[in-house]
C-alpha cells in the first residue's frame, strides 16, 4: 500500500509505503452460570480464548467490569439485577474491543424465605448470652447494642445463642436482634428485653421445739418462693405474700440440734438469699 501527499495546488510532496502486518484473528467464548434472584451476588462462569473484558446488560442498561482470570470470570451484579424477570446478557470482548461472544444469563427465581426469632429476656449484669428460639430459614444473626452492630452467634436445631457479655453493659441498653437467610435477606427483627437482676432478702423467725409447726419469716424484694432444708433434705412449699412467709413444718424439725436453712428464690429460680434458722426450746 502506498500513500501520497499533495499540496493545495496538486503538487506531489511525498510518497510513503505503508507496511501491513497480518495478525491472527481473535476468538473466545463465555459460558455464564444461571444466577439465583434473590440470592446470588455475582454472575459467574467460564471463558475460553482471548476474552479480556466484559459488559453486562440488565434491562437495556450496560455495565462494564468483572474479573477475568484462569478460565473463569466473576461480575458483581447484586446492585444491578433486582428481579427474576430482568433481561440479562453478557458480552465478551478481546483486548482491542472486538466483540467475541454474547450470551443470555439465565435467572432462577428462588421461593421467598421466611423465619422468626424469639429472644429470651436477659438479666444484666448476669447473663452472658442472648438466647432464644427460631423458626424457618434463619442462617445468620446481627445484634445491635446502642447503635453498634455485631455479627455472630450459633444457630442450630431451633435454638440460637449469641455471646454478649462484652457487648451489653447496662440493663438500660437498647438491644435488637436481626435474623437473615443464607442470601442475606432480613427475615425478622426483635427487641431484646433486658432487666436488672432480682434482689431480695429473707429473715426467718426462731423456730421453737416442741411447739411450733410452722416456720415463719419476713422478706424483701423479689422473693417468689422458698426452700427449707432440714438436715440436708430440701422441702418446697409455703406461702410467700405481702412480705411474709409461712411454711408448714409439722414434726420435721424435732430437735434443737437439727440444722435448718431457708432459701429465698426469685421468679427465675435463682437463689436470692439464704439464712440459717435458729431452733430453740
Amino acid at each position: 500500500m502506498v500513500i501520497k501527499g499533495y499540496d493545495s495546488t496538486g503538487k506531489l510532496l511525498d510518497t510513503q509505503t505503508v507496511k501491513i502486518k497480518s495478525s491472527a484473528p481473535t476468538a473466545g467464548t463465555i459460558t455464564p452460570a444461571a444466577i439465583a434472584i434473590p440470592g446470588d451476588k455475582n454472575v459467574v462462569g467460564t471463558y475460553t480464548g482471548d476474552v479480556k473484558s466484559l459488559v453486562l446488560t440488565v434491562d437495556g442498561v450496560e455495565y462494564k467490569g468483572g474479573t477475568i482470570a484462569n478460565g473463569e470470570f466473576k461480575f458483581y451484579a447484586y446492585d444491578k439485577i433486582k428481579s427474576a424477570t430482568s433481561e440479562v446478557t453478557l458480552k465478551a470482548y478481546d483486548k482491542a474491543g472486538r466483540l467475541l461472544d454474547t450470551q443470555t444469563v439465565e435467572i432462577k427465581s428462588l421461593a421467598p424465605t421466611a423465619g422468626t426469632i424469639t429472644p429470651v429476656v436477659m438479666t444484666i449484669p448476669g447473663d452472658k448470652n442472648v438466647i432464644g428460639t427460631y423458626t424457618g430459614e434463619v442462617k445468620s444473626l446481627v445484634l445491635t447494642v446502642d447503635g453498634v452492630e455485631y455479627k455472630g452467634g450459633t444457630i442450630a436445631n431451633g435454638e440460637f445463642k449469641f455471646y454478649t457479655y462484652d457487648k451489653i453493659k447496662s440493663a438500660t441498653s437498647e438491644v435488637t436482634l436481626k435474623a437473615y437467610d443464607k442470601a442475606g435477606k432480613l427475615l425478622d427483627t426483635q427487641t431484646v428485653k433486658t432487666t436488672a437482676p432480682a434482689v431480695g432478702t429473707i429473715t426467718p423467725s426462731t423456730f421453737k421445739v416442741p411447739g411450733d409447726t410452722r416456720l415463719t419469716a419476713t422478706y424483701t424484694g423479689d422473693v417468689k418462693s422458698v426452700i427449707v432444708t432440714i438436715n440436708g433434705t430440701k422441702h418446697k412449699g409455703g406461702t410467700v405474700s405481702d412480705g411474709t412467709v409461712s411454711f408448714y413444718i409439722g414434726n420435721k424439725i424435732a430437735s434443737t440440734s437439727d440444722v435448718v436453712t431457708i432459701e429465698a428464690i426469685g421468679v427465675d429460680g435463682k437463689v436470692l438469699d439464704t439464712k440459717n434458722v435458729t431452733v430453740a426450746n
